[in-house]
């Protein structure tokens, strides 16, 4: 199922029983902008969810179910149903919409999608999502309203009564940091980068509050930002994204659970399992060539010893443990530069224009799904016009390709938000 242009959205006509427009449902509260946001979040889950028939009206309301079942801080209930329904009709032809009169409507209308306005399907439906110059306002039509109207702009949602959910954040785009001290702030924190950013990054809290904490076992007293930062300048990466790929990999396993378990090897010298920690599945046949090419030195080899392990294929691969994590983070930063060559050359030869973005997302492409993968990916969104402008990247193009799409483009989007939040630096 093609789900339309995230700029815009569907939605469908409320029967208006032949009067002046459409009818409010009963008990009517709008939507906040994050309401939207999730609503959106929910229209991408549907879009995975291959042929199904959205006619039915309980098709999409079991779908929604199982959703919020998965992602429990999702605030859209069925009875909210024809609320969204109505807000969809009002922007696409009513004359107001929440606190907004006809005049500011329109000005927002104008920013609106030929795809939102034209199609009548609730759940083929993104809220209008807004960006005018450098200004982003996400789900926020009142903001962006104002803003073309030439009125003030609240900071946050000027009717935070109408959800449980906090308010919406400053347009800034930062979320405010935790106390990290505190369990229960840290945990609202993540909530919050879900609630900002999308269900995509649910259940990766660790890797937006981990940054500067020292791990629980083989470092040096370095922060994860620090060991990183030494990896990635030594082959010219983005230090950034390789933190977001090594977390994503199992890195946050270096501190303590909640039962207080930890990955770790039994070996005092080698106490860092690669393959369980940062997704080195096949270093030790690697390395040589990682030598030759000057992204490692020779005596590296002092820094880890060969271990073999099995993996989802059920697989033997010859990965390797390491002496710290610092040892483990250089490793991996190695095979993602590796892993640049080999695309950036396929890419040439084939004559695929890269982006900056799209060579570190095939790359990560590259690195997790292998390089025929990564070969074959690459041609088909090249083929079918999916490169242009990165767009790809925030919304998954096509039917196929779901697993290495979903793993890379949260990698990217975590780094995007790392670096939009200000957590690269002290805390």
């Amino acid at each position: 199922m093609e789900l339309p242009d995230l700029q815009g959205a569907e939605s469908q006509q409320v029967d208006d029983g032949g009067g002046e427009g459409p009818v409010p449902p009963k008990g009517y509260i709008a939507t906040t902008p994050q309401q939207r946001a999730q609503w959106n979040g929910f229209i991408d889950y549907l879009g995975k969810q291959g042929d199904i028939n959205l006619n039915d009206p309980q098709v999409p309301i079991n779908f929604l179910n199982q959703y919020k079942q998965n992602n429990p801080d999702f605030p859209i209930t069925p009875e909210m149903i024809p609320a969204i329904q109505y807000e969809n009709s009002q922007l696409r032809s009513g004359d107001s919409f929440n606190n907004l009169n006809a005049d500011q409507l329109k000005a927002a209308r104008a920013g609106m999608s030929p795809n939102f306005l034209n199609t009548t399907n609730v759940y083929k439906s993104y809220y209008p999502q807004f960006k005018s110059g450098s200004q982003d306002f996400g789900t926020s039509i009142e903001d962006y309203a104002k803003f073309k109207s030439g009125q003030p702009i609240a900071a946050t949602d000027p009717n935070p009564s109408n959800s449980s959910l906090s308010a919406t954040p400053p347009m800034t785009g930062t979320i405010p940091k935790p106390n990290y001290d505190d369990p229960e702030s840290r945990l609202q924190y993540a909530h919050n980068i879900v609630k900002q950013y999308g269900p995509l990054l649910q259940g990766r809290g660790d890797t937006f509050l981990k940054v500067n904490e020292t791990p629980d076992t083989g470092v040096d007293n370095q922060t994860p930002r620090q060991f990183t930062e030494e990896a990635a300048k030594k082959v010219g990466i983005d230090p950034v994204l390789l933190y977001t790929s090594a977390m994503e990999e199992g890195m946050s396993g270096l501190w303590h659970d909640k039962n207080g378990e930890i990955d770790s090897t039994d070996d005092d010298k080698y106490p860092i399992n690669g393959f369980v920690s940062f997704g080195l599945d096949n270093f030790s046949d690697a390395f040589p060539g990682l030598v030759k090419k000057g992204y490692l030195p020779k005596d590296f080899s002092t820094q880890f010893k060969k271990a073999v392990n099995t993996n989802e294929k059920q697989q033997k691969v010859n990965s390797a443990n390491f002496v710290n994590a610092a040892a483990a983070m250089q490793a991996k930063a190695a095979m993602i530069r590796d892993a640049q060559d080999t695309t950036e050359q396929y890419a040439s030869k084939n004559g695929i224009p890269l982006s900056d973005r799209a060579k570190q997302f095939f790359t990560l492409v590259n690195y997790n799904a292998g390089e025929g993968n990564m070969q074959k990916m690459l041609k088909e969104y090249y083929r079918n016009g999916f490169l242009k402008n990165d767009n790809f990247i925030d919304k998954r193009p096509s039917a196929s390709w779901k697993g290495p799409w979903e793993n890379v483009a949260r990698r990217i989007k975590a780094a995007d938000i790392i670096k939009k939040e200000a957590l690269w630096q002290d805390q």
